[in-house]
């Protein structure tokens, strides 16, 4: 595999707001893609054309690893100092994108979906259950007085990259790529902040 083969997912942390997103390499350029807001049988489609691109020798990055890269991208930021006065600066913010790989397993998605693993990420506790509403009952019951949804975690598929999909009411909102998962372990990577892999032990049996 050369330097910029596959295609790579977009890391969002607490303060990227948009849907997920792809990005390939071709001919000097870097595609931005997303994704369709609805799978068919689990299965990932991205949107066709991409929805920009832009050439790789006008962008500034660099490898953080065989597998991840990082953009820095100009912009600006607001800094307030008190209710009356805000400071306006130019900044440069980070973009990291982490390399998909096949997900190793032997297991049927209608296995995966029958185990529970809990997940530990920089001392947070990250329970991956899937299928099931991640909301206590009376956070639930509020959200349906509004006709909304609750949280939760959905087995989907991209080009035999299996992934923790977390939807938030309905919508995709984050994308968690699984690199290994069997009847023991779940092994999790593409956080934003090291660790940037973890390994999750199952925990009904």
């Amino acid at each position: 595999m050369s330097t910029y083969d596959g295609t790579w997912l977009m890391i969002k942390d607490e303060h990227t707001y948009s849907c997920p997103e792809l990005i390939e390499f071709k001919e000097g350029q870097v595609l931005h893609f997303e994704l369709h807001e609805n799978s068919e049988n689990s299965i990932l489609k991205k949107i066709e054309p991409p929805r920009f691109k832009e050439e790789l020798a006008k962008t500034r990055y660099n490898f953080i690893s065989d597998h991840r890269i990082r953009f820095y991208r100009k912009g600006t930021s607001t800094i307030v100092k008190n209710d009356n006065e805000t400071i306006t600066e130019e900044s440069i913010f980070e973009f990291d994108h982490q390399r998909i790989e096949p997900t190793k397993t032997t297991l049927s998605s209608k296995e995966i979906q029958e185990l529970e693993f809990e997940v530990v990420w920089n001392k947070e506790k990250i329970q991956i259950l899937f299928n099931k509403e991640l909301d206590n009952p009376a956070v639930l019951r509020i959200l349906k007085k509004h006709k909304k949804e609750g949280r939760k975690i959905i087995l989907e598929d991209f080009q035999s990259t299996l992934f923790c999909s977390f939807y938030n009411n309905g919508r995709r909102d984050l994308l968690v790529p699984i690199k290994e998962v069997d009847n023991d372990k779940i092994i999790l990577y593409g956080f934003p902040r090291a660790p940037y892999e973890v390994i999750g032990k199952r925990i009904n049996f």
